[in-house]
């Protein structure tokens, strides 16, 4: 697909259920990539008590060891909570919405899972840097995250 227009990226996290099983692909450098489709529903009751409900497809893309564990663990009818980046293409009038994803989870509002770390090749033991010590009568700021 050709792409005639790419705005601004955002930042999310998108919770819905795939439609279909994770792909997982290599690009021709060996460098693997999962693709699938989720369906994120909004629903809201209306005053007179029905329900109305709008579903939004996105593709998920995900790279390297994020991909190969999506593909193994993750099946269409799935819950999950993405969270990546938000792009919005037009493509021949329509607008597609793709998710690049840096994190993939099991939503366990709807299920149980069990966590098993991935075994990777072993990087060589980096030192271990000492603290210093507490000083007495010094004050201290704790750092805050961004």
């Amino acid at each position: 697909m050709e792409d005639q227009g790419q705005r601004p990226q955002q930042y999310a996290h998108l919770i819905g259920r795939l439609g279909k099983d994770p792909e997982l692909r290599f690009t021709k450098e060996g460098k693997a990539f999962t693709t699938f489709s989720l369906a994120v529903t909004k629903s809201s009751k209306r005053p007179d008590g029905e329900w109305d409900t709008a579903t939004t497809w996105y593709e998920i893309k995900s790279w390297d060891v994020l991909a190969e564990n999506a593909a193994e663990c993750l099946k269409k009818g799935y819950s999950v909570v993405c969270v990546g980046k938000v792009i919005e293409e037009n493509y021949e009038g329509k607008t597609y919405l793709k998710l690049h994803a840096d994190h993939i989870g099991p939503n366990l509002k709807y299920g149980t899972a069990e966590y098993t770390p991935a075994i990777r090749e072993t990087r060589p033991a980096q030192p271990v840097l000492q603290q210093p010590a507490l000083q007495p009568n010094t004050q201290y700021v704790a750092a805050q995250s961004i």
